[in-house]
């Protein structure tokens, strides 16, 4: 898991920091949802042995549009300019996502 942050912190600004993570699939590839405190991310994790890793989704909150659910463990991941990403889950609730996603955005 490690190795998921650092490689998710290279993508991030000085001072940024990853506040959470969830495993899941987007689009069809397996790996892990980051919230950070200024972006979405996601890691694409390939390979049994040798895992290989890279970063397919670098979204800015003002660049999110919407956390749409779509069933209990699917969202749709919406920017601004229309693009819809499918998220699934494995065994945590898209409420869980959205409550992070609403607590680290929008603060009270």
């Amino acid at each position: 898991m490690s190795a998921v942050k650092e490689l998710a912190e290279k993508s991030m600004s000085r001072g940024d920091r990853v506040r959470k993570t969830y495993l899941g699939k987007l689009d069809g590839n397996y790996g892990y949802l980051v919230m950070s405190d200024e972006k979405l991310l996601f890691v694409k994790e390939e390979g049994f042995i040798r895992k290989s890793r890279s970063v397919v989704l670098n979204l800015p909150y003002d660049k999110v549009e919407a956390l749409k659910p779509e069933s209990r463990y699917e969202l749709s991941i919406i920017d601004k300019t229309g693009k819809k990403h499918g998220f699934v889950l494995d065994n945590i609730p898209v409420t869980v996502i959205e409550k992070s996603f609403n607590d680290i955005v929008k603060p009270e």
